[in-house]
C-alpha cells in the first residue's frame, strides 16, 4: 500500500480517536458540572428536611416548658403553692414577669401593685365660645396687651366652668413665657399649684404634674437651678397621690421631662427623682405586657380553655425582643374576677435556651435558631421555621458556614471535573504526539524509498556510461588516439562521480552509526579548493556553466580534514549545477573576516523558500522546487555538509531567494583546537 494512503488511514484513525476521547471527556465534564451545580439544591433540600425534624422537637420543648410555667402560675394563683412563678432571676427559665387578666380587662402583675383605670374627668364637652376665642387670639398676630386681656377676662369669668378658667390661666402663663416674661408666668403657675390636689382632681389637663413641669421650665429660663430641683421633687407628690397614682404614661412623661430639664441645666437628679425613675423602669415590662395582651382576642381564646395547641403568643411588630404568652386559668379563679394569666417571654433567653437544646437533640453542626434581623438578613441561610406560635423562629446558619459545607460537598466533583479534563487533554495530547511521530516516520520512510530510487538512478547513469565506453574500447570501435583518450576521460570522470556518490552513502551510514572519524590537521585550504574546482571544472564546462573564481593562493590555516572538506565542497558545487538553469553562473570565493575562514559558492538557480531553509539540512529532505524540477538526488548532500561543518566546529550559512539563486558559505573557525572525537549517535 502506498505510504500516502497509509498516512491517510492512520490520521483518520487518530483524529477519530481524539474526537471520541474529547467527546467522552466533555460529556463526563458536563455531567460533573451539572452535579456540582445541583449540589446546592440537593444539600439545601436535605438541610430543610433535617431542620424540619429539629423544629418539631424544639417546638415540643417550648410547649413543655410553657406548660410547666403555667402550672406554676395556676398553683400560685389558687394558693396551692407559696413559691412564686419564675422570675427574672431564674436563669433556667425564659418565662418571666407573670401577670393576670381580670374580668374588667385590667392587667396586673403577680406580686406587683394593681394598675387601676383612672376615673374619667368631668370636664369633657365642647369648650365654651369665650375660651375658644381667647385661645385663638393668643396665637394670632394681635398686640400682646390684647391677648393678655382676652385670656384674663376668660380666666376670671365666673359663668365659665372652673376647669376652663384654670386652662385659660395656663394658656396665659404659656403666653408670658413665649414673650419672655417668665416672672409673670411663674406667678400664675404658683397660684395654680397652691391648691392643686383639690382644684385639679377632676381635670384631665392640666394635671398638677404637668403644671409642676411647666413651672420648672419657667424657672430654668431664669437660671434658678435650686428652685427647679425643688419644684420637680414636689411634683412627684402630685403623681403619687389621688386617683392617678398609677398613671404610667403620665409618670413616664413627667420623669422624662424632668431629666431633660436637669440635663440642660447640668444638674444631677435628686434622690427622690432617681427612686421614681427606678420604679418606672421596674414597671415597664408590665406596661409592655399590657400592650401585647390587648392584641390578643380574649373571647376567641377563652373558648379554647385549657387547649395548649391554640395560638397564645402575641408578637407586636414581629421580631420584638419581648413577647407575651397567656392561657385561661381554671374556672375557680373566675369568681375572683380573673379571666386568665400570662407571662412575659425573654426572647433572647429563649433563643439561648433553644440553641443550647440543639446539642441535646444530637445536632453537632453549626446550625442555630435565629429571629428575623434586617442587619443579618444577607448573612444568614434559613432552612425551616419552628411554625405554629413560633413562626418567627427559624433554624439556619451563617452564609460563611453554609459556604464551607457547600464547598466540602462540591469538592469531589471539582476534583472529578479537573481529572476528567486532565485525562482528556492528556489522551488528546498523546494522540497528537503519536500522530506527529507517525507522520514523521511515514515521511522518513517515503524519503528513504525516494533515496533508494534516486541513488539507484544515480549509480545506474555513471555505470552505463562506463560500460558503454569500456565496450567501445574493448571492441576497438574508436578511431584515433584522441577519441580513445576522450573515452578514457569519460570512464575516469564517471568513476570519480560513482566513487563520490558511494562515498556520500558510506559517510552518511558511518555518521548515522556514530562511527565517523575526522583527521583534523592544520591545513591551508586554498590549494585543496583550487584543485577540487579544477577537477570539477570539466563537468561545469560541459553543462555550459560559467564559473567566477576568487580563491587566493594561500589562506589562513585551520583545523580540517581535507577529504571531508573536499566532499562538502563538491556537494555544494553539484547542487549549484544541478538546480540552476542551463548556461548558469557560479561564483566561488574564499576569504577570512578575522574570526572565520569563509568559503562561499553562489549560483543563479531556483533558490530556496524561506520556510524550507531550516529543513534542507535534514536527512533525505528535498525541497518542493527540487522535486518539481524533476532532477534526481539522494537528499544527503546538504545533510553531509552540515555534519562535516559541525565536526569542524564551524557552521553553514545560507542566503537565498526563490528564483534568484542561493549562496552557501562554509565558515571554519580560525581559533586553534584539538582533534575532534568521533560523533555521538545521532
Amino acid at each position: 500500500m502506498p505510504v500516502r494512503n497509509k498516512i491517510r488511514i492512520y490520521e483518520t484513525a487518530i483524529w477519530g480517536s481524539i474526537i471520541v476521547c474529547l467527546g467522552l471527556c466533555s460529556l463526563g465534564g458536563y455531567l460533573t458540572y451539572k452535579q456540582h451545580r445541583d449540589m446546592e439544591v440537593l444539600l439545601l433540600a436535605s438541610e430543610r428536611s433535617y431542620s424540619s425534624t429539629l423544629a418539631s422537637q424544639l417546638r415540643s420543648h417550648i410547649r413543655k416548658r410553657e406548660k410547666e410555667a403555667f402550672q406554676s402560675i395556676e398553683a400560685f394563683a389558687l394558693g396551692d403553692s407559696k413559691d412564686p412563678p419564675p422570675s427574672p432571676g431564674t436563669p433556667e427559665s425564659f418565662f418571666e414577669l407573670p401577670f393576670r387578666i381580670r374580668t374588667n380587662g385590667e392587667i396586673e402583675g403577680l406580686d406587683q401593685p394593681t394598675r387601676t383605670t383612672p376615673f374619667p374627668s368631668r370636664d369633657t364637652g365642647v369648650p365654651p365660645a369665650e375660651y375658644r376665642q381667647a385661645v385663638r387670639l393668643s396665637h394670632s398676630a394681635a398686640p400682646l396687651s390684647r391677648k393678655v386681656r382676652a385670656l384674663e377676662t376668660a380666666s376670671n369669668r365666673l359663668s365659665l366652668p372652673e376647669a376652663w378658667r384654670i386652662r385659660a390661666r395656663t394658656q396665659l402663663a404659656a403666653l408670658y413665657n413665649r414673650h419672655d416674661k417668665p416672672a409673670a408666668a411663674e406667678t400664675i403657675y404658683a397660684g395654680l399649684l397652691k391648691n392643686a390636689p383639690a382644684s385639679l382632681a377632676d381635670i384631665s389637663w392640666p394635671t398638677p404634674a404637668q403644671l409642676s413641669l411647666a413651672m420648672a421650665g419657667t424657672l430654668s429660663t431664669q437660671g434658678r437651678k435650686k428652685a427647679v430641683q425643688e419644684v420637680l421633687t414636689r411634683g412627684l407628690s402630685f403623681i403619687d397621690s389621688g386617683s392617678q397614682k398609677n398613671g404610667f404614661v403620665r409618670r413616664e412623661s413627667y420623669l422624662q421631662g424632668s431629666m431633660q430639664l436637669l440635663k440642660n441645666l447640668d444638674l444631677s437628679p435628686t434622690r427622690e427623682l432617681n427612686e421614681a425613675l427606678q420604679k418606672l423602669e421596674a414597671r415597664k415590662p408590665i406596661q409592655l405586657a399590657v400592650k401585647h395582651v390587648r392584641d390578643v382576642s380574649l373571647p376567641r381564646e377563652m373558648a379554647a380553655r385549657g387547649d395548649l395547641s391554640s395560638p397564645r403568643w402575641s408578637w407586636r411588630g414581629g421580631g420584638s425582643e419581648v413577647g407575651v404568652v397567656w392561657k385561661p386559668t381554671p374556672a375557680a379563679i373566675d369568681t375572683a374576677g380573673i379571666k386568665g394569666a400570662g407571662m412575659i417571654v425573654d426572647v433572647q433567653k429563649l433563643l439561648s435556651d433553644l440553641n443550647s437544646e440543639l446539642p441535646r437533640l444530637g445536632e453537632s453542626g453549626s446550625r442555630q435558631v435565629v429571629l428575623p434581623n434586617p442587619t443579618r438578613k444577607g448573612s444568614m441561610i434559613t432552612y425551616a421555621s419552628l411554625g405554629g406560635n413560633f413562626e418567627l423562629f427559624s433554624i439556619g446558619q451563617t452564609k460563611e458556614e453554609w459556604g464551607k459545607r457547600l464547598g466540602a460537598a462540591r469538592r469531589p466533583f471539582v476534583i472529578a471535573g479537573l481529572l476528567s479534563g486532565i485525562l482528556g487533554l492528556t489522551l488528546a495530547g498523546g494522540l497528537l504526539v503519536l500522530r506527529k511521530a507517525m507522520r514523521k516516520e511515514m515521511n522518513l520512510s517515503r524519503m528513504k524509498t525516494e533515496f533508494v530510487a534516486n541513488v539507484s538512478h544515480e549509480l545506474k547513469t555513471p555505470l552505463s556510461l562506463i560500460k558503454l565506453c569500456s565496450e567501445t574500447l574493448q571492441f576497438d570501435r574508436v578511431q584515433g588516439e584522441e577519441k580513445r583518450q576522450e573515452y578514457f576521460e569519460v570512464i575516469n570522470r564517471e568513476s570519480d562521480r560513482l566513487g563520490h556518490l558511494i562515498g556520500n552513502v558510506l559517510n552518511f551510514s558511518r555518521i548515522d552509526a556514530g562511527k565517523k572519524n575526522y583527521d583534523l590537521k592544520k591545513t591551508d585550504l586554498a590549494p585543496l579548493l583550487n584543485q577540487t574546482l579544477d577537477a570539477y571544472f570539466l563537468q561545469i564546462k560541459e553543462q555550459n556553466f560559467s564559473c567566477s573564481r576568487n580563491i587566493p593562493a594561500s589562506l589562513p590555516t585551520v583545523l580540517a580534514d581535507e577529504e571531508a572538506v573536499a566532499q562538502a565542497f563538491i556537494n555544494l558545487l553539484q547542487n549549484a549545477v544541478r538546480y540552476s538553469p542551463e548556461k548558469g553562473e557560479l561564483t566561488v570565493r574564499g576569504w577570512n573576516d578575522g574570526r572565520f575562514l569563509l568559503v562561499s559558492i553562489a549560483d543563479n538557480g531556483i533558490g530556496i523558500a524561506e520556510e524550507e531553509q531550516q529543513r534542507i539540512w535534514d536527512d533525505y529532505y528535498r525541497t518542493a522546487e527540487a522535486r518539481a524540477l524533476g532532477t534526481r538526488g539522494s537528499g544527503l548532500g546538504l545533510s553531509l555538509v552540515s555534519h562535516i561543518m559541525n565536526a569542524h566546529g564551524g557552521e553553514t550559512r545560507l542566503t537565498s531567494k526563490p528564483g534568484e539563486g542561493s549562496e552557501f558559505t562554509l565558515a571554519f573557525p580560525l581559533e586553534t583546537g584539538t582533534e575532534m572525537e568521533p560523533e555521538d549517535d545521532r
